[in-house]
């Protein structure tokens, strides 16, 4: 008789575990604040830590937004 109330108090443990658990992951997000960054130009997005693509010139990818870095004219670059 012990046995059987320590194995049913074992399962409703282990299912209120799991639950929990499900329920955290689920909406852990949803009730942390996340900072917004108003980013209007590469180096804003560069400095708010958004990636920074390798390619030339770089680009910076701000949610749906890419910046492109400005490098001058490359013309007169290269005539100097």
């Amino acid at each position: 008789m012990f046995m059987s109330f320590m194995k049913k108090m074992f399962v409703a443990v282990l299912i209120l575990g799991v639950v929990y658990t499900l329920y955290y992951f689920a909406f852990r997000n949803k009730y942390e604040e996340v900072p917004q960054f108003t980013v209007s130009n590469f180096e804003e997005c560069e400095l708010a830590g958004f990636p920074i693509m390798e390619s030339y010139p770089r680009q910076c990818a701000s949610g749906e937004v890419t910046f492109v870095e400005d490098i001058g004219n490359e013309i007169d670059k290269i005539n100097e």
